[in-house]
């Protein structure tokens, strides 16, 4: 049965044409292939437009310029976060096998920066912490 509203996505020739670190991914691109299915694709819903998607994770939960328009600091946080993400697929399947890193290992502190970049990549929760900031009348962070 085919879901209603269905989009293509686009094709991967059009995504890779994208500035440079233009698109930055709230949530890994290695972290949600473990939930694509075996077309490798994601199925996504835009919730507003209740739209259905289905995309590889590269062409989902971004946001364009995120990080802002500045092209060095863009390809500088993307860096630092290709550096601990490319780890974590390896992590997360040794987890999977109820194998968690052991205290003070690599291994432990790579997974706890990651999941501690998602909490900072979350929109959501980066504006309670401005909110929360604010009200306590601490300098802002941003």
């Amino acid at each position: 049965m085919a879901l209603p509203h269905v989009r293509r996505r686009p094709r991967l020739s059009n995504l890779a044409k994208e500035s440079a670190n233009k698109k930055n991914h709230l949530a890994s691109c290695g972290y949600l292939r473990g939930f694509t299915g075996d077309d490798s694709r994601l199925t996504a819903i835009n919730l507003r437009s209740r739209t259905v998607y289905h995309r590889p994770p590269e062409g989902v939960t971004y946001r364009n310029h995120f990080w802002g328009k500045d092209q060095a600091l863009r390809d500088e946080i993307e860096s630092k976060l290709c550096s601990i993400e490319s780890q974590v697929p390896r992590i997360l399947r040794e987890m999977v096998s109820c194998s968690l890193p052991s205290s003070g290992s690599q291994e432990r502190g790579v997974l706890l920066e990651f999941l501690a970049m998602h909490f900072v990549r979350n929109p959501s929760l980066r504006t309670q912490i401005a909110g929360l900031l604010e009200r306590c009348q601490w300098p802002s962070v941003s």
